[in-house]
């Protein structure tokens, strides 16, 4: 299908998606009147910006401590970009940088309080480039 965009000042952030090839552009005074219509034919889907932000997530070693830290971050709904975790010198702790996208800072406090409540995490913070 094609993706179809009209006027960015009325319908932002929406895109519109259908199965048929694009026609003449929606004028803004064409916009209320058709926009319920266009609300029945299309899918409308809200795009919703996401920021990109590094975590580091330091803990004591244990079994599935990083399939619970990625468990945590998929029910908190943000998608990981980058996960890199090893186990320090001292075999006791585990160090974890975790790069994700989230939707506001908001999304990024309850993400990170919840990723505090994981059994043996000791602390977690953002990282600042």
């Amino acid at each position: 299908g094609h993706l179809r965009r009209w006027r960015a000042d009325i319908l932002h952030p929406y895109i519109f998606y259908c199965n048929k090839r694009p026609t003449n552009i929606v004028h803004s005074t064409m916009i209320s009147s058709v926009y319920a219509e266009l609300m029945t034919k299309y899918q409308v889907v809200k795009i919703e910006k996401e920021y990109e932000v590094s975590i580091r997530i330091s803990a004591t070693d244990r079994s599935f401590l990083l399939s619970d830290i990625v468990t945590i971050v998929s029910q908190n709904k943000a998608n990981i970009i980058h996960v890199e975790s090893k186990v320090m010198p001292d075999k006791i702790s585990v160090l974890t940088l975790l790069t994700v996208l989230v939707k506001n800072a908001e999304h990024l406090r309850t993400l990170m309080a919840n990723l505090k409540k994981i059994n043996s995490v000791v602390f977690v913070e953002r990282v600042t480039r």
